[in-house]
């Protein structure tokens, strides 16, 4: 069995058979999360040189993330950050002690 090209973003949609709404999604260990609506049309980007894991949008339409917290390719988080709309910080909670038990449990 050979490989097929499957085409990216929406590939079929039916609005009587969906919610309306947003996707929020960010590839795993990547510095990028996107806000995509129900056509596949991109609303909005945030970036963190920290990297995105485990995005969730706030009611103001703030991300709120766990960041990846060492270099690329590594495992573990040290804390979480919460961005605003602009890509500002606006909160952080960091422990470095999140990210060596994380090591060590690798």
């Amino acid at each position: 069995m050979g490989w097929s090209h499957r085409p990216t973003g929406v590939t079929h949609y039916e609005p009587v058979e969906a919610y309306r709404g947003y996707t929020l999604f960010s590839a795993n260990g990547g510095d990028e999360a996107y806000l995509i609506d129900m056509e596949g049309r991109f609303v909005h980007r945030w970036r963190s040189g920290r990297g995105i894991s485990y995005g969730y949008l706030l009611p103001n339409g703030n991300l709120l993330f766990r960041n990846r917290g060492g270099p690329p390719g590594m495992p573990g988080s040290d804390g979480v950050q919460e961005l605003s709309w602009d890509g500002e910080v606006v909160w952080e909670y960091r422990d470095p002690s999140l990210l060596r038990c994380a090591r060590l449990a690798n």
